[in-house]
């Protein structure tokens, strides 16, 4: 799998060879959260830094910061600028703590990422929380219906 990625920066003109990956960030912030990030990040760096000799970029936010990669916006407009920042992306790693229903207005970045991924065939890790609003994103094809607060 990651050879025929590999493949495609050979093919793909005007791509200077730089893989863009990002990591999303789903872990709190007590200092056990933070340990086991960097040891997350760190793992991924180590295998990029294995078998990709050439340029990377390696973005990190967290799980509230996604809007950058998101083409919709709270007033309806579609970034297009956001779209291209979204289709550079090669890799996206998705891990945390957090507790996030796939429904929960928290949880609508990761949400609207992951649909965007599944919709264009993204290499995406969702592991954790994200590995259940991966499920809810590709079986409801990004319809949500309002759920009431669970009592």
């Amino acid at each position: 799998f990651f050879w025929s990625v590999a493949w495609r920066f050979r093919l793909a003109p005007g791509h200077r060879n730089r893989m863009h990956v990002l990591i999303v960030d789903g872990f709190g912030d007590q200092p056990e959260g933070r340990k086991r990030f960097e040891q997350y990040r760190a793992m991924i760096v180590r295998a990029f830094d294995d078998a990709w000799p050439l340029p990377r970029n390696i973005e990190v936010r967290t799980h509230r910061e996604l809007g950058d990669f998101l083409y919709d916006s709270k007033d309806g407009m579609i970034r297009v600028d956001r779209i291209r920042r979204f289709d550079k992306l090669d890799f996206i790693f998705i891990d945390g703590d957090v507790q996030l229903r796939p429904w929960s207005m928290q949880a609508r970045q990761v949400f609207s990422l992951l649909l965007m991924c599944a919709q264009t065939g993204k290499c995406v890790y969702a592991s954790s929380f994200s590995a259940a609003i991966a499920l809810c994103a590709i079986n409801t094809q990004g319809i949500l219906e309002t759920v009431p607060p669970l009592v």
